[in-house]
């Protein structure tokens, strides 16, 4: 699974990064503010399974970011969840307008991110193992 994480904050990625190394193919990248996201996001050679956005970051926002990424059909679809220390119910209700899987509010516990995560992957098409084909008759 790859991840995008969006947050300007050093101490939350060092944070996702220790608690997704125990995950078995989750591949993690990091971006600092919504700006930084956005380019990552357009190039056509990435692809990601989901993000993990903060709010409250310089040059573009998370929710401003998150409005984007729902403008964008290829990636109208891609779950979100937020991670932030806003907890105000205004902010809450515009999150849920743009279609977020989860809203997450630092501090959280790992096992609380990690059951978000797991829902996330389980809910992803299976890759097909190689050498088999389907065929309908």
């Amino acid at each position: 699974m790859n991840i995008l994480v969006v947050d300007d904050d050093d101490g939350c990625c060092q944070l996702l990064r220790d608690l997704l190394t125990q995950e078995p193919d989750c591949t993690l990248v990091f971006a600092s503010n919504g700006a930084e996201a956005w380019w990552l996001l357009s190039d056509p050679e990435r692809h990601f399974d989901l993000g993990i956005v903060d709010i409250k970051m310089p040059v573009v926002d998370g929710i401003s970011l998150l409005k984007r990424i729902r403008e964008i059909p290829k990636l109208r679809e891609l779950p979100i969840i937020l991670c932030t220390g806003i907890n105000e119910r205004q902010t809450v209700q515009e999150a849920v307008q743009y279609v977020v899987l989860h809203y997450i509010v630092k501090p959280y516990s790992g096992k609380a991110m990690l059951d978000k995560i797991r829902q996330v992957a389980q809910s992803l098409p299976q890759p097909r193992p190689a050498g088999m084909n389907l065929m309908m008759t």
